[in-house]
């Protein structure tokens, strides 16, 4: 299940009924030795680690439910909690802004013939991205065991197993 997708995902079809497929979830859910948390809302729900056992970055699965062509389909993503997701997409937001922004007054310097000693920061900028990258790889990893425990969770209730891509 190691990956290097941010949000590494599933499609379950099953010819369970849309109502039973919800049920069947949310008995497990309330019956299973995990004690995990969760919200739901009729067709959706966010499965969480429990409070005690959960940091930064333990892991979440949302789960969306749906019919498609008289079937019942289960959408699964695993997922930092929504906070420690937003705050990764802020950082690369702000420094592709900031590069971007760096690059163009650079480039106007550049063209008038005048020192653009600012377009060295873009290559640190460049290095923070990886940097960021490579510590949610890193929180990803340490997430790995309650990840797991979350899709065997899964597997165990619908009785087989599902790839996750």
């Amino acid at each position: 299940m190691s990956s290097f997708r941010i949000k590494p995902r599933f499609k379950h079809y099953t010819n369970i009924k849309f109502e039973e497929m919800e049920k069947m979830i949310l008995e497990n859910l309330n019956s299973c030795d995990y004690d995990f948390q969760y919200k739901y809302v009729k067709g959706y729900m966010v499965i969480q680690i429990p409070k005690k056992d959960r940091n930064i970055w333990s892991p979440e699965l949302n789960l969306a439910i749906e019919e498609e062509d008289g079937r019942t389909v289960v959408i699964g993503r695993y997922g930092p909690d929504s906070k420690t997701f937003i705050t990764i997409l802020v950082m690369y937001i702000v420094i592709g802004l900031l590069t971007f922004f760096i690059g163009i007054y650079g480039s106007a310097q550049y063209t008038v013939n005048k020192s653009a000693p600012i377009l060295w920061l873009i290559p640190a900028l460049l290095v923070v991205g990886l940097g960021v990258y490579i510590t949610a790889q890193l929180g990803q990893k340490l997430g790995a065991s309650q990840m797991y425990r979350l899709h065997f969770f899964y597997e165990k209730m619908i009785g087989h197993k599902i790839d996750i891509r």
